[in-house]
């Protein structure tokens, strides 16, 4: 089972799912994008990234979708546990 996981689980992506944040943050600041599309914008970032990592391959595809999937869920983590707030209160 720890074979299995350090194959397909390696630094890259949670390095990734870094990356997936700050660019989700950045995106936020952007006044003209609403905050609900933010999630979709990042799926395909995070496909292609992958992708170019790792080769188009359907387990990476998948593995894709994880590392995007933790990434909005450790942002939504954190906002439900400290309460906070968008730091952009008003985009139009």
């Amino acid at each position: 089972m720890e074979a299995l996981v350090s194959q397909y689980l390696t630094g890259e992506l949670a390095l990734l799912v870094t990356c997936l944040m700050i660019i989700g943050k950045v995106l936020k600041t952007y006044k003209y994008l609403d905050n609900k599309w933010i999630p979709l914008v990042l799926l395909p970032i995070s496909i292609v990234i992958v992708f170019g990592i790792k080769g188009i391959d359907y387990v990476n595809f998948l593995i894709a979708i994880l590392c995007w999937g933790v990434a909005i869920g450790v942002h939504q983590t954190y906002k439900q546990v400290t309460g906070a707030k968008s730091d952009v209160t008003d985009k139009k």
